[in-house]
């Protein structure tokens, strides 16, 4: 919702600079003039605004991850753009992650896009990320019980597509990939 207060209340023009369509949903790389942010859009809907997105990944994995100074694994689902990785390792350098991304393109586009690159700092590249790509309600079983420090949810609100990653099935299975005093983020929209 902040991302699109942002738009919504600003006097600068969008411009897509690059369109892509995945088997999973449409890509839009784009530019706000003038202020020259970057911007992400899948399927129409803004994920993140170059400037204000590091609010948003600093409430997800920054702040959770401060609050656990001994921590060295942590799982991201979605969060194929490499944002909150970038957070992550920007907190603590030394974590194992293992990202669960449904979008190959998405993870294409994170480590070639300039733009996108630029903002993950290149992280994503890290020798310590490990990248299952599919449908996290079945890669979550590929992640070992009892070994994550942080387990946090970078995807979309609520949404028939996304459902599964919010029933009470998909939170058991990830309660038991957490150590004893791990924890579980993720953001709601409304």
């Amino acid at each position: 919702e902040m991302f699109k207060e942002k738009l919504q209340n600003n006097r600068e023009t969008l411009t897509i600079l690059d369109s892509f369509k995945s088997p999973y949903q449409k890509i839009d790389l784009c530019k706000l003039k003038p202020s020259n942010s970057s911007v992400l859009l899948l399927n129409g809907e803004v994920q993140y605004i170059e400037g204000i997105e590091k609010e948003y990944h600093d409430w997800l994995v920054g702040y959770p991850l401060s609050s656990l100074p001994f921590a060295r694994n942590v799982a991201i689902i979605g969060g194929g753009d490499g944002l909150a990785i970038r957070n992550a390792m920007m907190t603590n350098p030394k974590l194992n992650i293992k990202l669960l991304e449904l979008d190959p393109m998405m993870i294409q586009l994170a480590k070639r896009d300039p733009e996108m690159l630029k903002l993950n700092e290149g992280f994503i590249n890290s020798s310590n990320v490990d990248i299952k790509i599919g449908d996290a309600g079945k890669t979550i079983h590929s992640l070992e019980n009892g070994m994550y420090d942080l387990i946090t949810m970078d995807v979309s609100d609520y949404s028939p597509e996304t459902k599964h990653l919010y029933s009470g099935r998909f939170c058991h299975i990830i309660k038991d990939k957490l150590k004893n005093g791990g924890m579980i983020s993720a953001f709601s929209g409304g």
